[in-house]
């Protein structure tokens, strides 16, 4: 699961980073996979460390809905 993972970071690194040539956080390539499929990257998360983001991207959206709505 975890080399499953990896390589789902490697690939949104290449898709992103030919646009504008700098290295990605982890946390920035995991949103990138969140915003890009939230479902398959909450599967990818289940039992790691990678669980950690799942929390703060649900408490963005939460409070970006928040916001919205008010």
């Amino acid at each position: 699961m975890r080399m499953q993972l990896q390589r789902r970071i490697e690939k949104l690194s290449a898709i992103f980073k030919p646009a504008n040539a700098r290295r990605f956080t982890l946390e920035e390539a995991c949103r990138l996979m969140w915003r890009m499929d939230e479902a398959g990257f909450r599967r990818l998360a289940e039992g790691n460390g990678y669980r950690t983001f799942v929390a703060m991207f649900e408490m963005e959206d939460a409070a970006k809905q928040t916001a919205q709505s008010t």
